[in-house]
């Protein structure tokens, strides 16, 4: 089902808001394929003209938290499902 750029705000903003304790819980190992599965059910909800919006708002709250592809410190926690 297509959400709308409102719905779609709300699913993401939730994710943003559930990350530090998705990190405690998950740690390290899992999660990146935790938050994946997650961003992915958003990514999924998203119409052709959203999508680029999805991707862009999941990257910037993986950068925004040195967990992204371009962070050097962690580089563990990058995950081609996001790239």
């Amino acid at each position: 089902m297509r959400r709308t750029r409102q719905q779609l705000d709300s699913m993401l903003e939730r994710l943003e808001d559930n990350l530090p304790s998705l990190i405690q819980t998950c740690g390290e190992d899992s999660f990146m394929e935790t938050f994946a599965r997650q961003a992915d059910l958003i990514e999924n909800s998203a119409g052709p003209g959203d999508r680029d919006y999805v991707k862009g708002r999941i990257d910037c709250m993986l950068s925004s938290r040195c967990l992204g592809p371009d962070d050097d410190q962690r580089p563990g926690l990058v995950s081609e499902t996001l790239l």
